[in-house]
């Protein structure tokens, strides 16, 4: 599995559940983008993030996109950080 499908597959949830609440896009957007990134892999095409899907769809801006992921990171950090 590639590395990008791995982190995808573990945070894409984070990520599309952030940038609704953080209100860049509505909870359609992101149905329509998981849609697509499912019709993506039942078609054998390569596999596409999220953001990815937004930003090609006029969903998302590359300013939004790295506010999330950048929030995503720093959560990662604090629960990583976290001890067991």
């Amino acid at each position: 599995m590639g590395v990008k499908k791995c982190i995808s597959e573990k945070y894409c949830q984070r990520f599309g559940r952030l940038a609704v609440e953080l209100g860049f896009i509505t909870v359609d957007d992101l149905k329509a983008a998981l849609a697509e990134q499912v019709d993506d892999e039942m078609e054998g095409r390569q596999h596409r993030l999220l953001g990815r899907i937004l930003f090609d769809n006029d969903r998302m801006s590359s300013e939004q996109i790295d506010c999330v992921v950048s929030q995503v990171l720093k959560a990662m950090r604090d629960i990583e950080g976290q001890p067991a």
